[in-house]
Parts: structure tokens; sequence; C-alpha cells
């Protein structure tokens, strides 16, 4: 099975994006309908969790939750924001989907 950051083409992204992903600070619950793993993508200025199995997703938008200063930080280049902005808007979401809110 394909790894959500194995989407991306760019090395450094895909390793950014796996070290987000894969830390330990980052825990997601199951799905609250049918108790599968969630995936969770990154792309560009969305975070996405989302159920392969029945399908029930959250979408958040990254800006919702960076400050002003964190937001000029975004690349068009690699479409990400730094590290710091990326970790938080993760955290955010994975907070909502954890309280299913």
């Amino acid at each position: 099975m394909k790894k959500t950051y194995d989407i991306y083409a760019d090395e450094k992204i895909a390793e950014i994006v796996k070290k987000l992903i894969t830390s330990n600070s980052i825990k997601l619950k199951s799905c609250p309908f049918c108790k599968k793993s969630p995936t969770v993508g990154i792309p560009g200025k969305i975070v996405d969790i989302c159920c392969g199995s029945c399908g029930v997703s959250m979408i958040y938008v990254k800006a919702d939750c960076l400050t002003s200063d964190e937001i000029k930080t975004y690349d068009t280049k690699i479409y990400m924001y730094n590290l710091k902005a990326e970790t938080k808007a993760l955290a955010k979401i994975t907070d909502l989907w954890n309280t299913r809110k």
C-alpha cells in the first residue's frame, strides 16, 4: 500500500512530510464510523485526513491556525510552509479529528 508521503515527487518534500506524519507527536484515532486507520495528506495549503475504507474525511485550511508571520513562510516552489507551521497545522487538524468536533 502506498503511503501518503510517497505521492510527493521531490524527495526533500517527501522526507519532510514523512517526518510530520510519522512523528510520535501525531497520534490519530481510528475512523469513528468503521474503526479503520485514516490516512493523512498535507498537499499545499490544506491538511486532509481521510478514511480509505468508508470515505469519511476532514479537510482543514492550514492558514486558519497560523499567524501572519507563519503564513508568510509559504514556499511556492515546494508548496509548503516552513516545518514549524506545517507541524502546527497538522497538530491542529489531528486534535479536531481526535475530538470529533
